[in-house]
């Protein structure tokens, strides 16, 4: 069961679960948060969370059909 007095902040602009929708993820080992707007920055510019998420700078960005 989860612990209702833990709130949950995006790792990257700091939004808590209370502001926005956010998803939990595990990367090498640890869980980090993520709130739904900045999905695409994980998916696209992964290196801009360098320094936020342990190993952001190991992270290959998505591939799109127009690169």
């Amino acid at each position: 069961m989860e612990d209702p007095s833990v709130s949950y902040v995006c790792v990257n602009c700091g939004k808590s679960e209370n502001q926005v929708p956010v998803l939990q993820w595990r990367f090498q080992g640890d869980a980090f948060t993520l709130c739904s707007s900045c999905l695409p920055i994980l998916l696209h510019r992964p290196d801009t969370l360098v320094g936020r998420l342990k190993g952001a700078e190991a992270i290959e960005p998505a591939r799109h059909s127009h690169d």
